[in-house]
């Protein structure tokens, strides 16, 4: 099934026609509504999962659409003072794929798939550390050499409680026991 929405002619200019298909996890989605900005999470029995405020919520496509050129340091700290007694912000998702991940032209790693498993592995700690619950590792479709080594890792923790594929098996959402981070 595929669910195609194309925004009206008065927004066309600000909000691009929205396929998705073409979603990736972490994509900024606002509801037309309330104007609120969350994270695209899946799709649940053809509702939009929107990640709001660290709450899952469920829309029908027609409600939702893509926030354009959205930068979440921007508007996600907007109002919250700078405490040092605040954890750092901590973004639960991450993308493996080269493009998103800093720096690899300029860095030393001869292959890019240490690289990648260097990036998961340092996201997985500090997922664990800030004793977040559930994260969203993005491996992409591809030959499937990134999945099969993320997998693994996430196998041999013992922190994962559950492993799921989402993004028709181009990203995993990991259920962690950040209490059994010290048996690693």
């Amino acid at each position: 099934m595929r669910l195609v929405y194309t925004t009206s002619t008065f927004r066309k200019s600000l909000y691009r026609p929205m396929n998705v298909d073409e979603l990736w996890i972490g994509d900024c989605l606002e509801v037309s509504s309330t104007g609120e900005r969350g994270f695209f999470a899946g799709i649940h029995k053809d509702l939009v999962m929107v990640k709001i405020a660290e709450k899952i919520q469920y829309y029908r496509l027609s409600e939702i659409q893509q926030c354009p050129d959205f930068k979440p340091e921007d508007e996600l700290n907007e109002g919250i003072p700078n405490r040092p007694y605040i954890k750092e912000a901590f973004e639960q998702f991450i993308d493996l794929h080269l493009e998103k991940l800093p720096d690899f032209e300029r860095s030393n790693w001869p292959f890019p798939l240490d690289f990648q498993m260097h990036h998961c592995r340092q996201f997985f700690e500090k997922a664990l550390y800030h004793g977040i619950s559930e994260i969203v590792i993005v491996h992409g479709l591809g030959e499937g050499v990134l999945k099969h080594e993320v997998r693994y890792f996430l196998e041999n923790h013992p922190s994962v409680q559950l492993i799921t594929e989402i993004n028709q098996g181009g990203a995993v959402r990991v259920r962690l026991d950040p209490r059994r981070a010290s048996l690693a």
